[in-house]
């Protein structure tokens, strides 16, 4: 047994655990631009026994050097934010020692519709509940990225509701400054998704629109002509063979990683974006949405209407929301937007509504919420 309040051995054993799983066979995928994904032993070892998430093993490193800025520094207020959760208990020591007001920010939930590899023993989705209690119920103020997270905590966690407040995700309309669309109207219809496919890996989120390309291009629809899918960012091997088994991998133009200018660049010179929200997830609303509304360009979001990011791209008029397991309607989308390329009538259009989601505006409201924390000592 390893003692829990000896952080040295703590990580020395967890180094050698991680030495033996690795000395395990491990099939080897020689395809370019994949991304290590959870199919591999390892990383599915490391997710079932890192808890919270594999940071954990920095967790006495990041408090150490947190005290010691604490001393050095006349620091009034402590702030976490996740995901990894590794985080909040660092904030949570970090509370427990000092005293201090903190400010524990959910960017993701945490029990709030999890990957489904995680939590696999009831053991171990015991002892996270427990972990993330304490995180709640000890924090001066909680931040959700989504009225979705809010709702869920305040119903577990009924006493927080007054110490609560949604900062959704954003953009920065300084990334897009000097971005400038093509004038020239392309030869090709392009259908752009940027960033990874985090959930894919465990949640075929890809099948329904890889059904409907197979069916459009057995049925020779037009459409299949003109179309190019550019995947922007690393795809995992198993996504990447999904997609050359399709049998439509010839539409499929995947870029790999890029800067982040040029993966605006190309958002901005997409005729429509790409957006996969996987089935059964209502919380999701990371920064691509809010990116892709700050371009203008018509989106394509495959998910339920009653995500948080269909309701969004609905209301504000931003584009078609397809459930992603729905293929006749995938189909129908893409048949609408190709037809209005055609006709040139594409509409390209910021909704006002979108400045609220400007991190300026955001991070005043982050501002407001440590100001009036520390000037009343208490909850905002």
């Amino acid at each position: 047994m390893v003692r829990a309040d000896d952080p040295v051995r703590l990580l020395k054993h967890f180094y050698q655990m991680v030495k033996r799983a690795n000395k395990s066979p491990t099939p080897h995928v020689a395809v370019s631009r994949a991304a290590p994904g959870p199919e591999s032993r390892i990383q599915q070892w490391r997710a079932k026994y890192f808890i919270p998430d594999q940071q954990i093993i920095w967790y006495p490193w990041a408090v150490w050097t947190a005290r010691n800025l604490l001393r050095s520094m006349p620091i009034r207020l402590l702030y976490s934010t996740s995901t990894p959760e590794t985080d909040h208990l660092v904030g949570l020591t970090l509370k427990r020692l000092t005293g201090l007001p903190w400010v524990a920010d959910f960017r993701d939930g945490w029990m709030f519709e999890t990957i489904p590899f995680r939590h696999t023993s009831s053991l171990r989705h015991a002892i996270e509940s427990r972990l993330e209690r304490a995180v709640v119920t000890a924090a001066d103020h909680i931040i959700t990225a989504s009225d979705a997270l809010a709702d869920d905590f305040c119903q577990r966690y009924p006493q927080v509701a007054p110490r609560m407040t949604v900062i959704t995700n954003g953009y920065d309309p300084d990334d897009f400054a000097h971005i400038q669309r093509a004038e020239q109207r392309p030869p090709t219809f392009r259908v752009v998704h940027t960033g990874t496919f985090s959930l894919t890996r465990w949640n075929s989120s890809l099948e329904g629109l890889l059904t409907a390309l197979s069916t459009m291009q057995s049925q020779q629809y037009p459409l299949m002509q003109d179309l190019d899918v550019t995947l922007v960012g690393e795809l995992s091997a198993t996504e990447l063979e999904t997609i050359r088994r399709s049998g439509v991998c010839a539409s499929f133009s995947m870029i790999g990683s890029v800067p982040y200018p040029e993966a605006l660049q190309h958002q901005v010179n997409a005729e429509v974006l790409l957006l996969i929200i996987p089935p059964g997830i209502v919380g999701m609303s990371n920064n691509k949405v809010f990116e892709y509304l700050a371009t203008g360009r018509p989106i394509l979001a495959l998910a339920q209407d009653t995500s948080l990011a269909g309701r969004l791209i609905t209301n504000l008029g931003a584009g078609l929301v397809v459930a992603p397991d729905d293929v006749v309607g995938i189909q129908r989308a893409l048949q609408t937007f190709h037809a209005q390329w055609k006709a040139g009538l594409l509409p390209t259009r910021v909704h006002p509504a979108v400045a609220q989601f400007d991190r300026r505006e955001l991070t005043r409201k982050l501002a407001a919420v440590f100001d009036r924390l520390l000037e009343t000592g208490r909850n905002p």
